[in-house]
């Protein structure tokens, strides 16, 4: 009898770590950000998002690796630009920011909306990556935006333990940081000093806590320069989200100063999460040196057949 239900509790487990899998899994709404950009100058409110993307079909997600995806938003497949054009607005109001959704004003294309899975196998990361490139339309011109993130976790009972993590966290950065980009292209609102340093002190008091490489992309959300020494620091850090969160959060706030230390990152970090978030960044910054950076980079890794090589590739097509 122990035999049996020695077996019967294996069988689970076999199913969670071996084989190809096929999962419906079910993505939230963004919470919306509660602190705001108090001196934004909204010249006009009108800002239209517009789907540009060469690939319209069905945006179910397909993963990579051994498990398939299917991403569903109220039991329905999800539609990426939908999802994030409805969570861009709440974002924007969130941030102070009264923006309306109508023609006559500004607008965004967005090029590249999407979410890859991948899993390697039953005992590596579920990994989810968010990647976005959009090109503002303003009477200024144009401008380009990007926006990178990555998550993981390993299952250790249910795979459904990977939707908040691999899933929903990268969506809801993914949107924060075009909504923190905008502002920064369109409306110049930032935070205020003493905001930041109240960051950098729950930072601080926090840092253990497995949530808080949230308020360091906060910092780079901030638009404030002051954040950028906070963000140097803590790009050295020895826990993986708190690292590449302060690395993103460079790129964001354009710290040019810093381009020095994304490059060493790039050519040494040992893991590519880093080396991923430093190509993001140099893009982000994008002078002529650091996009001539990631110009060598993708000659480098073209003539590498990775997964990794590839999605390198990929970040980087976001730039140029």
């Amino acid at each position: 009898m122990n035999k049996i239900k020695h077996y019967l509790l294996l069988f689970p487990m076999l199913a969670l770590f071996g084989g190809c899998t096929t999962l419906k899994l079910e993505v939230a709404q963004p919470a919306v950000s509660t602190d705001t950009y108090p001196n934004a100058k909204v010249v006009n409110t009108s800002l239209k998002l517009v789907d540009k993307r060469a690939t319209k079909k069905l945006d179910t997600t397909i993963g990579n690796g051994i498990v398939e995806v299917f991403l569903q938003d109220n039991n329905k497949p999800l539609e990426v630009f939908s999802y994030i054009q409805k969570a861009t607005y709440k974002e924007l109001a969130a941030r102070g920011l009264s923006i309306t959704n109508s023609q006559g004003g500004n607008t965004a294309y967005i090029n590249v909306a999407t979410i890859k899975t991948h899993r390697a196998n039953g005992f590596s990361p579920f990994v989810g990556m968010t990647l976005l490139e959009a090109v503002v339309e303003t009477p200024n011109g144009m401008s380009r935006i990007a926006a990178f993130n990555k998550r993981g976790k390993v299952p250790v009972w249910s795979i459904n333990e990977v939707v908040e993590p691999a899933i929903n966290q990268p969506l809801s950065l993914l949107v924060k940081e075009f909504v923190a980009k905008l502002n920064q292209t369109v409306y110049g609102g930032s935070f205020t000093d003493s905001k930041v340093d109240e960051l950098s002190r729950e930072i601080d008091t926090n840092i253990h806590d497995p949530l808080v490489y949230l308020t360091v992309y906060e910092l780079g959300f901030s638009n404030n320069p002051r954040a950028i020494e906070k963000l140097s620091e803590l790009a050295n850090h020895s826990d993986e989200y708190i690292r590449i969160a302060a690395i993103s959060g460079l790129g964001t706030l354009k710290a040019e100063s810093k381009t020095n230390i994304l490059v060493n990152i790039l050519n040494t970090a040992s893991t590519w999460q880093d080396r991923a978030m430093a190509i993001k960044s140099l893009g982000d910054i994008g002078t002529t040196e650091s996009l001539e950076v990631l110009k060598n980079e993708r000659k480098r890794i073209l003539a590498l057949k990775s997964k990794e090589s590839e999605w390198s590739n990929e970040i980087i097509s976001l730039y140029l």
